[in-house]
């Protein structure tokens, strides 16, 4: 394809540039999907019943839950099977967690002891490619290594405070769903990525001197924070790992017309490759037309108890335009006229840069105040991109979460500071850092809001004179049919409730613009 109708691709024809609400073309993706579905439909069918005469759900829950019991017989006359998530595993850190008048920087979370996971559900669906599961567990007790601040009178201001050690951190009632999106490595099934649902109906924190009379402190869903989306995504990636360990040795060989099952995971997966890197495309460029490439991030202010004052300030975030395809795309179809669209993502040059002040406190031997940039790289990050698409009205939602946040050795130190940086390391390390890669979370997050007629946080842009220019080119009627709401009647589509707006609540909390 030419530049020139590759932009006429991306720009879209008069009829979108009417509308204000992004469009992915999706009735194209679900014909040429349906398409394909019934091309291949009798050759998934045969899968489908090969999978359930030699019984692959039994016999993958008799392998990959054989470590967690004696004897799979014996279990299974018992009644609910279990897999055991090994003592030490990192979960859900590093984090901030807002309490009142104090945030907690999580900087290493693992859990305490083996805990138990109940499978109450477990499915390989061969028609649509996808292993499903209902898994639950009483309690996680995690153990977390943290660093104190309080909040001081101004907003924007951290006083930190030299108290460090482990939290005990208590998880009650979850309930997790996953479905892993199948694909074939040769005759080889794996799963390619996981898509899941966690649900937590209490939390609470335990300080270190605490006794054991003394009640744990409670947590809302808001103090939570970006907490629960680390914890899901390591959660995943065991999950994950946790099965393809299974199906690198199970033998799928005798399936009816395998060539054929192969040819329609590469036929399927070469359509949404290409509708996925189109749909990335039009997402960076109408990230430009918005003036969303330079986003302002909140400033702080860190006392330190010995009178170290460090102000980070003009934060800004760069960089989201450039986002690519990183891995093989996958597709579900829900129900009537809804399919999701999952890939993992990356951007090529996104990153977070703060300026800092380092004020030393008075004495014949402190230095000046220091200057300089701080900034964090996030070349290498990897994020769960997902796109729910609508066909008839097209309705797009977009939801993208970190997969691997950057941390304090992605951080890049100009100035002076960079000389005494042994005078505020700690700091730097688990603070500091922390609140970059908030920063970079509250971003990314606010493309969620991308596909809606007004995207992201009014004053988070730099250059408003794009938005402006952006919201009068794509001017609506003032018919209510083309408001955002009606459009949502008109399709009968309820978005899913994510938790996903905490991170960007908690900076806004936090911070200062």
């Amino acid at each position: 394809m030419g530049v020139r109708a590759l932009m006429n691709d991306l720009t879209g024809s008069k009829s979108d540039k009417s509308e204000c609400w992004m469009s992915l073309r999706a009735p194209e993706l679900f014909r040429v999907m349906e398409k394909i579905d019934k091309e291949y439909a009798l050759v998934r069918k045969d899968a489908q019943k090969y999978i359930e005469k030699i019984d692959f759900n039994k016999r993958m829950l008799e392998v990959v839950l054989a470590e967690a019991t004696v004897a799979y017989q014996e279990v299974y006359k018992a009644g609910p099977l279990y897999a055991r998530i090994p003592g030490g595993l990192p979960l859900g850190g590093p984090c901030m967690m807002k309490l009142p008048d104090t945030v907690l920087f999580f900087h290493r979370m693992k859990l305490r002891n083996d805990t138990f996971l109940r499978v109450n559900v477990l499915h390989n669906d061969m028609v649509n490619m996808v292993l499903r599961a209902h898994l639950s567990v009483y309690g996680l007790h995690l153990k977390g290594a943290y660093d104190h601040t309080t909040t001081g009178q101004v907003r924007g201001t951290l006083v930190h405070t030299p108290t460090a050690g482990e939290l005990g951190i208590f998880l009650e009632d979850i309930k997790y769903t996953i479905e892993g999106r199948y694909r074939f490595m040769g005759d080889r099934l794996v799963i390619e990525l996981i898509v899941s649902t966690l649900s937590i109906r209490n939390m609470a924190l335990k300080y270190p001197n605490a006794t054991d009379s003394d009640p744990p402190v409670r947590l809302l869903k808001k103090n939570m924070a970006d907490f629960r989306t680390g914890l899901k995504t390591d959660l995943d990636k065991w999950v994950q790992d946790y099965f393809n360990g299974y199906l690198i040795v199970a033998d799928l060989q005798d399936i009816p017309s395998l060539w054929k099952l192969r040819e329609y995971d590469q036929y399927k997966t070469s359509k949404l490759a290409a509708f996925t890197d189109l749909a990335v495309a039009r997402i960076n460029k109408r990230i430009l037309d918005i003036g969303g490439d330079y986003i302002r991030v909140p400033k702080f202010k860190i006392v330190a108890a010995y009178g170290l004052v460090i102000n980070i300030y003009d934060g800004a975030l760069r960089g989201l335009d450039t986002m690519y395809r990183r891995s093989v795309a996958t597709t579900v179809f829900k129900r009537d006229n809804l399919r999701y669209v999952d890939a993992i993502i990356g951007f090529k040059d996104l990153e977070v840069s703060y300026r800092y002040v380092v004020n030393f406190p008075p004495g014949p031997l402190m230095p000046p105040s220091l200057t300089g940039v701080l900034r964090m790289s996030a070349k290498d990050l990897t994020a769960h991109l997902s796109l729910g698409l609508l066909m008839d009205p097209e309705v797009v939602e977009l939801d993208i979460n970190f997969i691997n946040p950057p941390g304090p050795d992605d951080i890049t130190i100009e100035g002076a500071a960079n000389i005494l940086m042994s005078n505020f390391k700690h700091i730097l390390r688990y603070e500091i850092a922390t609140i970059m890669s908030n920063s970079l979370m509250y971003g990314v997050g606010l493309l969620r809001t991308l596909p809606r007629c007004e995207p992201f946080v009014p004053g988070m842009l730099r250059n408003t004179t794009k938005l402006g220019k952006f919201n009068k080119k794509k001017t609506l009627s003032t018919s209510s049919k083309n408001s955002d709401e009606a459009r949502s009647k008109e399709s009968n589509y309820t978005r899913p409730q994510r938790r996903h707006g905490t991170t960007v609540k908690m900076m806004q909390d936090i911070g200062t613009k």
